[in-house]
């Protein structure tokens, strides 16, 4: 069950920073595309104040399956550093970098690069994050996870099954690091 947080006096939710980590950058304006929507939304939820998109690769591409060609071409302690940094100003972090590896990776690769990402929030003092789903969707595919069609959450909208939706997990299991 998620701690949704409690609204003040005043009727305002507290203000708190939200870090979506995600998989790479679109080609066009993150602004106008459904992920930014959908995290939008999640802010909105729960009542942080600001978010940002930190990804796990920098690379711009039309799908994921165009980031073959930097297969085994990251450094993993840039990423680490990368991560510490945008991580250290969070209130709440949301793993959502997808479900799988990308394209044709091998799955090693990525999770090496998953494993980075952990050691950077674990670094930054983050010991729990959350996720849509079992396994961390992107946010562009929240809508279609959580639709009412799937009978998989409740709520009569999409606000209501996206916090349904939310599991919270310790960053070491869903990386595959130890606690530091």
């Amino acid at each position: 069950m998620i701690k949704i947080p409690q609204t003040t006096n005043s009727g305002h939710a507290p203000a708190e920073h939200l870090l979506a980590i995600l998989c790479n950058p679109p080609l066009r304006s993150p602004e106008t595309t459904t992920s930014w929507k959908n995290l939008t939304v999640l802010q909105q939820v729960l009542g942080a104040a600001t978010f940002d998109i930190l990804n796990v690769i920098d690379q711009p591409t039309r799908s994921t399956t165009e980031l073959e060609v930097t297969d085994g071409q990251l450094d993993l302690y840039l990423l680490e550093s990368r991560v510490r940094a945008a991580a250290q100003g969070a209130g709440t972090i949301v793993a959502a970098w997808g479900t799988r590896a990308p394209g044709r990776w091998p799955r090693y690769a990525w999770q090496d690069l998953i494993q980075a990402t952990g050691q950077g929030l674990q670094a930054a003092g983050h010991s729990r994050l959350l996720h849509v789903g079992p396994t961390p969707r992107h946010p562009s595919r929240w809508r279609q996870h959580t639709s009412p069609v799937h009978c998989r959450y409740p709520g009569d909208t999409f606000e209501q099954r996206l916090l349904a939706a939310l599991h919270d997990s310790s960053v070491a299991a869903l990386t595959g690091n130890r606690a530091l």
